[in-house]
């Protein structure tokens, strides 16, 4: 599937997006993943370092909107609490909330925190698709999102 999601793009750099939230000093991440292999699929809540692990992997980074005031961050937290245990969605079909993929499920939790970028982003078409699709490189690319680097 990464594959599939890379050569969308010659400049892509990620083949899958999640959002990051902190229980108890812990980073967990909240993420849509079809479960490849023997891997569990749908919108699944684990460990950074389990979502990081390399070897699923090559590169990991962090983006923060602005602005994220507590209000909006908790609103962001609880629609993505609700999603967890959802089917991911192999028809990649974002006008639908049955069923998520990746990149939906960050779009739709920003924009429940207050932060739409669905209609700043590019989609992806292709025949097999119902509608467009947004990529998850699409979201590194927007002007909004700040990515943050360790400091040296």
């Amino acid at each position: 599937m990464a594959g599939i999601v890379l050569a969308q793009d010659d400049r892509a750099r990620f083949s899958h997006v999640g959002m990051l939230l902190i229980d108890d000093g812990r980073p967990m991440v909240v993420h849509a993943t079809p479960g490849e292999g023997q891997g569990p699929s749908g919108v699944l809540r684990e460990s950074l370092q389990a979502f990081a692990a390399a070897e699923l992997a090559a590169e990991v980074a962090v983006f923060r909107p602005p602005n994220l005031d507590p209000a909006a961050g908790a609103a962001l937290r609880r629609y993505l609490e609700a999603q967890v245990g959802k089917p991911f969605d192999l028809g990649f079909v974002y006008s639908d909330d049955t069923t998520m993929y990746c990149t939906e499920l960050v779009l739709k939790a920003l924009r429940a925190g207050g932060v739409d970028l669905a209609p700043r982003l590019a989609t992806v078409s292709a025949p097999t698709l119902r509608e467009p699709a947004y990529s998850p490189d699409g979201l590194r690319r927007d002007a909004l999102l700040s990515e943050i680097r360790d400091q040296p």
